[in-house]
């Protein structure tokens, strides 16, 4: 059942880091860990001061990480002796994830602070999050001695014991919070939870919910977690906590939700749409983000599109009828789809209006009948031509029939109607594609990727850079077959794809703009791969030749010792050679121009340059014989110079 999986997991606290920190953390955090304690204190500073404090506060009660630490900084600048600003900079980088620097103004203010309860408990949240269980517990018993009569740091204990599966010890902890406050919810939910494990009886923990909220009848947590416990025996007392939890934080989504699914079970339908309303109107879902393959994220959007949809056209309908929908939108959202239909079709020209063909296309495309929900949505499209949605659904099974003409088509009228759905250049950019339309398929993909780049902060969600890296993959095939080769090597390096760059290809290309005299564009090219891949090999040769033409010998060689840390080939070595040559240490060039000759033999790729550049020096060195030897190795490798230079010699 839906909400009881939601508290669970809250109580589970399953706060997993969502981006990236500077240290490992465990599988399931407690909420508390999140949490911090004030401090009391004595303001003694000066006025700009103060504000600062003040400010970085109040910011991070109310969840402004950035801007708290922007003002505790600017306090520390200029006082770092006062620790309490040390304490809540402290909370802030561990609410950043920056643990290592948590840890060091916590370790700042104990230096000057040794008897600080809270910062003692905060130091063990930091080896709590790197899973260090031993430094953690270290720290909680250092604040237990300090102060054995509060309870959080026993709770801590708790949880840190909880986390290794020591449940005993967990409850011998929570327990003693709870001697030493009463009123400490927190430990009474973890019991009811262990209760409910333990016992294998949903029912086993109530009691201490109960206790819970006959002392305080608007704890969240409690009321959410018996709710959900009564949700099939007792459904009157579970609608009851849900009431209050909507009373007490009335734009709640997920509790919104709970009841109308609650409120649906009791086939009260009225009260059901209009949480379901709320629900939909709050929701905050990217259409632009649809992939079209019935993931979780799809339906929701299907979902939202239904219910907008619904939103503005029942008004239509006289009131049995209004009913009649209201109760099978709510069926659909519960996933009920035969039930949905059944209702839908009990609407009056049930067949010959829009939103009851939509509903029932919808309903029975998730319910995996697909041919249906096509016939559905090509009739619910002849009495409204507007529907967005239809339109892309249709273009999409259009798409999977293969039928490309028709299925841009769709799309393009999607567009039409609200050019703001994006996500549709995307799929008429396939279309267009299958269809040899390769210009029209690259300007499509084009407008999408600007549309997920136009904010640099989205692309660090993985659903978001997975769509983008696929969108870029696309448009490199496009350009890769309207010959826009250089183009598709940069879109194959963005999305991951080094494996479909034909590295002759690239350089040919890059070749025949330095043909054309186009140097500054080649070398654009290869700038930005390189920025993508700083070690694509074929980028670094291409960019160390244009540099050769143009003789910036300070450049090239600055490259040329990076390319051959990262690996040998004998073109590099050989442009070793080069440079060395042109910086008068023949010495040193013959030795790279022996090394290119070497691993060019061992490849079987040996070439005329090394030998007559080699030659050239023994031929100044005086060394005729070994001059002559290379000569005619290169006039044998199709070396005109090579000829030239051995009938000078002889």
């Amino acid at each position: 059942m839906r909400f009881l999986l939601l508290a669970f997991s809250i109580f589970l606290a399953d706060l997993c880091f969502s981006q990236s920190s500077d240290e490992d953390s465990p599988n399931f955090l407690s909420e508390r860990l999140y949490g911090y304690e004030d401090i009391d204190f004595v303001w003694k500073v000066e006025g700009k001061l103060q504000v600062f404090l003040n400010e970085g506060i109040n910011y991070l009660k109310e969840g402004n990480l950035t801007a708290a630490l922007a003002n505790l900084n600017d306090f520390i600048k200029e006082d770092s002796t006062f620790w309490v600003a040390r304490y809540y900079r402290g909370v802030t980088y561990k609410l950043l994830r920056k643990l290592k620097n948590a840890e060091a103004d916590f370790s700042a203010v104990l230096a000057r602070k040794k008897n600080s309860y809270e910062t003692m408990l905060e130091m063990g949240k930091i080896y709590h999050f790197r899973n260090n269980a031993r430094r953690a517990e270290k720290w909680y018993n250092q604040a237990i001695q300090l102060n054995p009569e509060k309870p959080l740091a026993y709770y801590m204990k708790g949880e840190l014991e909880l986390n290794q599966g020591n449940s005993r010890q967990a409850i011998k902890n929570y327990k003693i919070s709870i001697e030493r406050d009463p009123q400490f919810s927190d430990a009474k939910t973890k019991l009811a939870l262990i209760e409910i494990i333990q016992k294998e009886n949903i029912e086993a923990g109530l009691h201490y919910l109960d206790d819970i909220l006959r002392k305080d009848s608007l704890n969240r947590i409690a009321l959410l977690f018996r709710s959900s416990i009564n949700y099939k025996k007792n459904p009157t007392a579970s609608l009851k906590d849900l009431n209050t939890l909507v009373r007490i934080n009335p734009e709640n989504i997920e509790v919104r939700y709970s009841r109308g699914e609650l409120l649906v079970g009791l086939e009260e339908f009225e009260a059901a749409f209009i949480d379901m309303r709320k629900v939909i109107q709050a929701s905050r879902e990217d259409e632009n983000y649809f992939i079209g393959q019935q993931t979780t994220l799809d339906k929701r959007i299907d979902i939202l599109n239904a219910g907008n949809y619904t939103t503005r056209t029942i008004f239509g309908f006289d009131e049995a009828d209004t009913k009649k929908i209201k109760k099978g939108f709510c069926l659909l959202l519960v996933s009920k789809y035969d039930s949905s239909i059944r209702e839908f079709d009990l609407v009056k020209n049930a067949n010959k209006n829009s939103l009851t063909l939509f509903l029932k296309a919808l309903a029975n495309e998730h319910s995996g009948n697909h041919q249906e929900a096509f016939r559905l949505y090509n009739l619910a499209l002849v009495f409204d031509n507007d529907i967005t949605d239809a339109h892309k659904k249709r273009g999409i099974y259009l798409s999977e029939l293969q039928n490309w003409s028709a299925s841009e088509k769709d799309f393009s009228e999607v567009l039409k109607i609200n050019p703001e759905i994006h996500v549709i250049y995307k799929l008429r950019g396939v279309t267009r594609y299958h269809q040899s339309n390769f210009s029209g398929a690259i300007d499509d993909f084009t407008q999408y990727i600007n549309y997920l780049t136009r904010d640099s902060l989205e692309l660090e969600q993985p659903l978001q850079f997975k769509i983008y890296q696929e969108v870029v993959g696309y448009r490199a095939m496009a350009n890769q077959k309207d010959d826009h080769y250089l183009d598709a090597v940069y879109d194959f390096l963005v999305s991951d794809n080094m494996r479909a760059i034909d590295v002759t290809l690239m350089n040919n290309s890059i070749t025949q703009l330095i043909i054309e005299g186009d140097t500054t564009k080649a070398m654009g090219y290869l700038n930005n791969y390189l920025r993508k891949t700083p070690y694509f090999a074929g980028a670094q040769i291409s960019r160390i030749k244009i540099l050769l033409l143009q003789k910036k010998w300070d450049q090239v060689e600055t490259e040329i010792d990076q390319a051959i840390k990262i690996g040998a080939s004998p073109y590099l070595h050989f442009v070793k050679g080069l440079v060395l040559k042109e910086k008068k240490n023949d010495a040193e060039a013959i030795k790279f121009f022996t090394d290119s000759i070497d691993l060019a033999k061992k490849l079987h790729e040996a070439t005329a340059p090394p030998y007559l550049e080699r030659g050239k020096l023994y031929a100044k060195l005086n060394k005729k014989k070994q001059a002559v030897k290379d000569f005619e190795a290169a006039k044998k490798l199709g070396s005109k110079e090579a000829t030239r230079l051995l009938h000078e010699l002889n």
